[in-house]
């Protein structure tokens, strides 16, 4: 601190050199100029021969930190592995437990997943079809041991899936009763039409077989006259 002070004495100590009018002002402003710089060099040295002294001590605490260090390093390294080891044990027991846990899950989502999906796997397929698919599917037992905490999600899309099944049921009779109607219908028609093809077959047959007799009458009696 008392060194410092010097410096912001010495800082203002020459501020009234402002203009060299003679040789004698330049000279003035040389020592001033000299001072200053011996100041700076003689701090700049101090600080050079601190680092030198500071980078030899380092040098020497790194040198000790390494010697002190290396005396126990073997035994931390075992120990660090020991730690290591069964943490790496138990982190494969844990991902093992995991993906067994995974497993059993994905196997009861596979299982809801096919009760939702089977109204539209049913899409296309007969009435009587589809009514069998939903009585086994209303008769499947949710099993608590089975489905475990998925039970009730379970249950609501067992139920959701037979309710779409029977409306597709009933959808897919109407039409195909429908189309047996119609099929009927259009069988009724055809023999219909055939009956009447057969009976203007019949009339025009004896039509002509009249027409064939009433020429041979008028022939013969013809025949007679002449």
């Amino acid at each position: 601190p008392e060194h410092e002070k010097n410096l912001l004495i010495l800082a203002t100590k020459y501020a009234d050199i402002v203009e060299l009018k003679n040789p004698a002002a330049r000279e003035q402003c040389h020592s001033a100029y000299m001072e200053l710089k011996n100041t700076r060099i003689t701090i700049e040295k101090a600080g050079k021969d601190a680092r030198d002294d500071a980078t030899k001590f380092s040098k020497a605490v790194i040198a000790e930190v390494d010697r002190l260090t290396a005396i126990t390093s073997d035994e931390e390294r075992r120990l660090q592995n020991l730690r290591d080891t069964f943490d790496a044990e138990r982190e494969a027991e844990r991902l093992e437990k995991l993906a067994v846990e995974q497993q059993r899950i994905a196997a009861i989502r596979a299982k809801i997943d096919n009760f939702r999906y089977m109204p539209a796997s049913m899409v296309g397929r007969s009435s009587d079809e589809i009514s069998a698919v939903a009585d086994v599917l209303s008769e499947t037992v949710i099993a608590l041991t089975e489905y475990m905490e998925f039970a009730g999600e379970a249950q609501v899309e067992r139920d959701h899936a037979v309710t779409k099944l029977r409306e597709m049921q009933a959808a897919q009779l109407a039409i195909e009763e429908a189309a047996a109607e119609a099929a009927r219908q259009a069988e009724e028609d055809r023999i219909e039409r055939e009956r009447v093809a057969e009976a203007n077959r019949i009339e025009a047959k004896r039509l002509a077989d009249l027409a064939a007799e009433i020429e041979t009458q008028v022939q013969l009696a013809r025949d007679r006259q002449a």
